[in-house]
This record gives C-alpha cells, sequence and structure tokens, in this order.
C-alpha cells in the first residue's frame, strides 16, 4: 500500500515539536502517549515505505541501541528479579519509549532536508525552561516583588524538568554556536549568536530560579568544556577576532552567575566535608532515613542523602552486576529484596546508577558506547545535526551522574534524544535525498 510519506514525516515532525514542549509538563500523560502512539506508528510506515530501514540497519550507532533492546529482552527471560513487574514495564514504559526511537529516526530525515526547522524544534526545546521563568515572572507580580527560589509557590512542576529540559537546551545553543563559527555566512552569524547566548543565559537564569544546584552544575559545565574547545582554536587567525569575542561573553556569563549563586546558596562550603561523611554508609546508617536524622557533622542533609544513596547503589551494581531489570524504583526494589530497612529511597538520584540498578553494568555500557560514539562522530562530522548530536549527549551523559533522570518520561526522553543523536550522525544526504518536499 502505498501513503503519502511527504505529509506524514511533517506531522511527525510537529508532534516531535509539541513532545519537546509537553514531555515532563504535569497533567499531560494523555497527550504524550496519544502523540506518542501515532507518531511511531507513522514513522514505521515512512521507515518501510522509504525502506530506510535497509541503510539504517548497517548503521553502528542505532545497531547499538538495538542491542540495548535485545539485552532488555534477554533480561527478561532469564535475569529479572520480578518478571511480573518488569512485564508490566515492558508493556507501558519500553513500549512508549520504542515509539520514541522511532519518531527521532523520522524526525531526522525530515530536518536532514528542511534543516531550517532546526530552529523551531530548538524553541520547543526550551519550552519548559520559558514556562518556568513565566510562571516565576507571574507569581512575582502578583506578590509585587522579586521572590526568592524557596518562596516561589504554585510551580506546573518539580526541580528536575527545568534542569533537565534547561541543560538540553544550553546543549542545542552551544551545538549552533560551535557550528556558526566555522560558518562562512557572516549575514546570518551576528544575530544567531546573540539569539544562542541568550538562550543560554536564559536556562542558567531558569536554574538559578528554581535553586537547581545540578541545573548550573551542568550548565556551567557544558560552558567551560565549550570555551575549552573555542581557545583551542585560537591559534588559527581566521577564528580569532568571533572566538575571542563569544570566550569573553560566556566566561562574562559564568562569573555573573556562578559567583552569584554559589555565594547565595547553602550547601557548597560544606560541600567535601559531607560528602566524606556520606561516603562511610558501614559506620553511618542514616541514609536509610535522612529525614529522621543526619550523622553529626552534616551540615546540607541533600548532598549527605545523594552521595551515600549513590554509594549505596554502587556498592549494590557492583555484587549484583546484571541489574534487577525495572527503570522505575530500582533502588528500592533492591533495597527490598536486600531487607535494608529504609523509608522513601526510591532512586538513588544519580541517573546512571539507578540505570545501573535496573539493567546492570552491561545496559550501562551499551548506552555509554552510543553516547561517546555519538560524540566523537558528531564532533568529527561538524555539520549543524551532527553538533546538535553530540553536544546534547554530553548533556545528558552530565546529568546521568548528578541527576535523576532515568525514570518515567524522562527515560522515553533520554532514549528519544540518544537515538536522535545516532540518527543525525548515520544519515547522509545523498541517501536520504529521496524524500521530496
Amino acid at each position: 500500500m502505498m501513503i503519502n510519506s511527504n505529509i506524514y514525516i511533517k506531522i511527525n515532525f510537529i508532534l516531535c515539536c509539541i513532545l519537546c514542549a509537553i514531555w515532563t509538563l504535569p497533567n499531560t500523560i494523555l497527550w504524550r502517549n496519544l502523540f506518542l502512539c501515532f507518531g511511531g506508528i507513522l514513522s514505521v510506515l515512512i521507515i518501510y515505505e522509504k525502506q530506510s530501514y535497509v541503510r539504517l540497519l548497517k548503521k553502528y550507532a542505532l545497531n547499538i541501541l538495538g542491542l540495548l533492546l535485545i539485552w532488555v529482552f534477554v533480561h527478561f527471560l532469564f535475569f529479572s528479579m520480578d518478571p511480573n513487574l518488569q512485564l508490566k514495564e515492558l508493556s507501558g514504559l519500553w513500549i512508549r519509549s520504542v515509539l520514541a526511537m522511532l519518531m527521532a529516526v523520522t524526525l531526522i530525515l525530515y530536518l536532514n532536508t528542511n534543516p531550517r526547522s532546526t530552529l523551531l524544534l530548538g524553541i520547543c526545546v526550551g519550552a519548559t525552561v520559558l514556562i518556568n521563568i513565566g510562571f516565576y515572572i507571574f507569581n512575582s507580580l502578583q506578590f509585587e516583588r522579586f521572590l526568592l527560589p524557596v518562596e516561589i509557590m504554585g510551580r506546573p512542576f518539580h526541580k528536575i524538568e527545568s534542569v533537565f529540559w534547561g541543560s538540553l537546551w544550553i546543549a542545542w545553543a552551544l551545538a549552533n554556536l560551535h557550528y556558526l563559527i566555522s560558518s562562512n555566512n557572516t549575514s546570518i552569524r551576528l544575530r544567531y549568536t546573540i539569539l544562542w547566548i541568550t538562550v543560554i543565559l536564559i536556562s542558567l537564569i531558569s536554574s538559578l530560579l528554581s535553586g537547581a544546584k545540578n541545573g548550573m552544575i551542568i550548565g556551567i559545565t557544558l560552558i567551560c568544556i565549550f570555551a575549552g574547545l573555542l581557545l583551542s582554536q585560537m591559534f588559527r587567525e581566521h577564528y580569532r577576532i568571533k572566538i575571542g569575542i563569544i570566550c569573553f561573553l560566556l566566561i562574562t556569563s559564568i562569573f555573573i552567575f556562578g559567583s552569584w549563586y554559589f555565594k547565595n546558596t547553602s550547601g557548597w562550603a560544606t560541600f567535601f566535608s559531607d560528602s566524606r561523611i556520606a561516603f562511610q554508609i558501614d559506620e553511618n546508617s542514616h541514609w536509610k532515613k535522612p529525614e529522621e536524622g543526619l550523622p553529626p557533622g552534616v551540615v546540607a542533609s541533600n548532598t549527605y542523602a545523594r552521595v551515600a544513596w549513590a554509594h549505596v547503589g554502587f556498592r549494590i551494581i557492583t555484587e549484583h552486576p546484571l541489574g534487577y531489570g525495572l527503570v522505575n524504583q530500582s533502588f528500592e526494589r533492591w533495597l527490598d529484596y536486600l531487607q535494608i530497612d529504609h523509608k522513601t529511597n526510591r532512586q538513588t538520584h544519580s541517573g546512571w546508577i539507578d540505570f545501573g540498578l535496573a539493567f546492570g553494568i552491561p545496559g550501562v555500557l551499551i548506552l555509554w558506547s552510543a553516547i561517546f560514539f555519538i560524540i566523537y562522530k558528531g564532533f568529527s562530522q561538524k555539520n549543524l545535526l551532527s553538533l546538535i548530536a553530540g553536544w546534547i549527549c554530553i548533556a545528558i551523559f552530565g546529568l546521568g551522574i548528578i541527576s535523576e533522570i532515568f525514570y518515567k518520561q524522562f527515560f522515553e526522553a533520554i532514549l528519544f534524544w540518544i537515538t536522535f543523536g545516532a540518527a543525525a550522525i548515520s544519515v547522509e544526504k545523498k541517501e536520504f535525498n529521496i524524500i521530496k518536499f
């Protein structure tokens, strides 16, 4: 049966834009699932009709992600700690994730022949950040003063939503700046440079208003990596002036936001001492129920709990390297299985530890292989889509270290963006120009 894939692929692009704007917003689960189902079915039809699967199956990065799906199925058959719950998650979360992965592939097929649409998608990536700032302004106007982060009432979501999308938006902006530096089109360079630097500042402001330490850490780290890459090119005369200007603007923004944030946010002065005590999980058992009390010498309960949970989770992974089999609440399931008395420790708040608890060392190594390969190829190819892929994977890797992003709808979005990266470094225009508009 012949289908009008030209229309379908445009519809898939629109659905992807909407999903990026609402993916982690509260009370949107019905719409998210509808868009994923509809977009996933369209993607299957498009890929089959254009016979793109023949070429895609030959691509290394996409094959790595296919290996992840195979490992998840093998784990369910032979290593599952709770087959009933794992089957429930396979029929829900994993199906939605696969649909998201299919949509990501089709999205790249569209952007590859419609590069101007990348700007619209980039704006949609920042929708959560803009909503966060909009609610801050709205509440401040109601109180007739600028509110502190702890005073903000009526947030539409928790901190992690703005951290996740804010980090991706900074990565998106840095990829565009990276591309502009090597572009010969001087007519667009200035206004788009201003646009993407503004995006970076807005994302940092969003993390600041949310009181999100991990958002500030990831944002500043990404900017420092980018500044380092630019400085490494200072020896090239052609790049010297524009690199100097961009580095000055970025470093200045880091200094302003970083110095203010670290000065006015509690917990940083005692970070290392709190972390040192948190590593003493055998001497102190307070990590099991940190809300009931902390070890002597601990100042920041948040730092203590997260570091201690990550340490416990890492130990469990080394002792049970194949994982439990559940993405959601893997830490809690392991604590129950090991008969450790605890309270509300569902996730370790470190994404890679959580995923390791879920699908073990093999699962983590598979995803790391895909991410690092995408970063390497993305920075080697240096076209816009591949650079976006590389920078987003850097952001995801960093987020996975210090943020709880491997659960619920965040997991769907993570696999979407990793697949986006894998497809972006795999397509070639001569292969996919068969899609006409």
